[in-house]
């Protein structure tokens, strides 16, 4: 055989095709199963038409994939076992990559839309809806859950999911990002890029509020203006949290920051000063959401 090891689960008596990974690994299933739920499958059984030898000859058929064991065990699974994958239900990004890369390889459009609907609700493009974690990400994908995202957008052609997907990786530790181990440079580089892009946006946005202009906007309060010296100072000891902007309260709604030596420093403002700074924050942030999937490469919301 063409084989060296056969599937401990998807290995049946009745079955009428061996389908064989790149590993070599064979699995035993049903043809007519397969076509139920796959376009490839079911052009293979519809224009399947045997010869007189052919049909004397009860030798299973062997079909050589070029996917792995494991994206094939995945693929499988739902197949056989419906309840593996459920939208709106936790699921491992390793399981979701290997049924995302099958249906699309295979053209099983209800599980490939199934699997999009799935990561449109991890990764929405509606502000309101943006979440720190998703509690449809498990415990074993909180950290890197947003890098296997973008590689399974790119690799399927799912553009929806990458300007938020992106974005949560901009939340991640540069160490840990330009360290891990199964993300492409060309994605590192990227989401290092689009970081640096997204921290100045919001930096300059922050900082409109410290350097006024006109300056006739707000009041000579000298409270206020040792507001803006101190709110300049919690800027810049919170630099690293500028990526979470759309994660948490906003500059504005916090009364009480920490500086770099630890204090606790309060925002005392008035209400003209403070209306004025929610109003100009709120339009510069709002810009920055709009022009988000252009710090990372990407053409746009609409694209």
């Amino acid at each position: 055989p063409a084989y060296t090891i056969q599937d401990d689960k998807f290995w049946f008596s009745d079955g009428s095709i061996i389908l064989i990974s790149e590993d070599k690994k064979a699995f035993r299933v049903h043809l007519v199963v397969l076509a139920m739920h796959s376009q490839y499958f079911k052009d293979m059984v519809e224009q399947a038409q045997p010869s007189a030898a052919d049909a004397a000859d009860h030798s299973l058929q062997q079909l050589p994939l070029a996917d792995s064991s494991e994206d094939i065990s995945c693929f499988l699974h739902f197949i056989y076992t419906p309840w593996y994958f459920t939208v709106g239900e936790p699921t491992p990004f390793k399981q979701l990559s290997g049924m995302l890369r099958l249906s699309t390889k295979y053209l099983c459009d209800q599980l490939r839309q199934g699997i999009i609907k799935h990561l449109m609700m991890i990764y929405p493009r509606e502000r309101a809806k943006l979440l720190p974690l998703s509690p449809l990400i498990p415990a074993e994908n909180k950290v890197d859950h947003s890098l296997l995202a973008i590689q399974m957008g790119q690799e399927s052609n799912i553009p929806e999911i990458l300007p938020i997907a992106f974005y949560h990786a901009a939340t991640i530790d540069p160490i840990h990002l330009l360290a891990h181990p199964d993300v492409s440079s060309d994605i590192k580089l990227a989401v290092s890029v689009g970081r640096a892009c997204l921290v100045d946006a919001v930096f300059k946005t922050a900082w409109r509020y410290v350097c006024y202009d006109p300056p006739d906007r707000y009041c000579g309060n000298t409270a206020c203006q040792l507001s803006r010296t101190r709110t300049l100072r919690a800027i810049l000891a919170n630099g690293h949290r500028a990526p979470f902007i759309f994660m948490g309260p906003q500059l504005h709604e916090c009364s009480v920051w920490p500086d770099h030596t630890g204090w606790r420093i309060e925002m005392q403002r008035c209400n003209t000063c403070l209306v004025n700074w929610k109003v100009e924050e709120r339009k510069g942030y709002n810009k920055v959401w709009e022009e988000l999937p252009t710090y990372f490469g990407l053409g746009g919301w609409a694209a």
